[in-house]
């Protein structure tokens, strides 16, 4: 029996103009709202850096490292939602919201240089800080992926003790001195970390 066709996705976040998952693939509205869940919890920071994304899209490529593109800084950006061995089974969405915030700041740096890892912190920082706010705590406790690489870690470290001083009002961040990580359920912790920029 074929895979129901997706539901209408809701309308996308603003500076989103259109959003879209893959059509005849296994549990099409859990794909929509997992797409649009991460994009509502990232778009605020779109309209703060006066960027914009044409076409946000699922795709499923038969690269299984492959988890995102950035099509010509933001016209679309596709990301992978679901295993690459498993298409019925999904990405755990923090996995999905940092692939998200990678191609975001592909937006504004093409290569992986360390303007870019900087960028991709600051991005991650907001998205900590809009956590920490929307929670009211006064601590980091959730951190996203910092992808295994020295320049992101070290600029998302800083942009975290920002976030959390910040947060709690310009007191110190409390910090357990662990690298961020994030294990991508049944897909391997190398699919999370490499991405391919068009």
């Amino acid at each position: 029996m074929p895979p129901a066709p997706a539901p209408p996705a809701p309308n996308p976040p603003p500076r989103i103009h259109r959003m879209s998952t893959l059509p005849n693939m296994p549990s099409p509205a859990m794909a929509i709202h997992l797409l649009h869940r991460a994009a509502a919890e990232a778009a605020f920071l779109l309209p703060q850096r006066g960027w914009t994304v044409g076409h946000l899209s699922e795709f499923y490529p038969p690269t299984a490292n492959l988890l995102g593109i950035n099509v010509n800084r933001g016209a679309a950006i596709r990301v992978r939602l679901r295993s690459p061995t498993a298409p019925s089974s999904f990405l755990d969405y923090d996995s999905v919201l940092s692939t998200l915030l990678h191609e975001f700041a592909h937006i504004a740096v093409g290569p992986h240089d360390v303007r870019f890892y900087t960028v991709l912190g600051e991005l991650k920082a907001a998205v900590e800080g809009a956590r920490i706010r929307a929670a009211g705590m006064a601590s980091v406790g959730v951190y996203l992926p910092t992808e295994g690489r020295p320049a992101e870690a070290a600029a998302a470290a800083a942009a975290k003790s920002r976030a959390a001083a910040a947060a709690s009002g310009g007191g110190k961040a409390a910090d357990d001195g662990k690298a961020a990580r994030v294990v991508a359920g049944d897909a391997p912790s190398a699919v999370w970390r490499l991405h391919k920029d068009v």
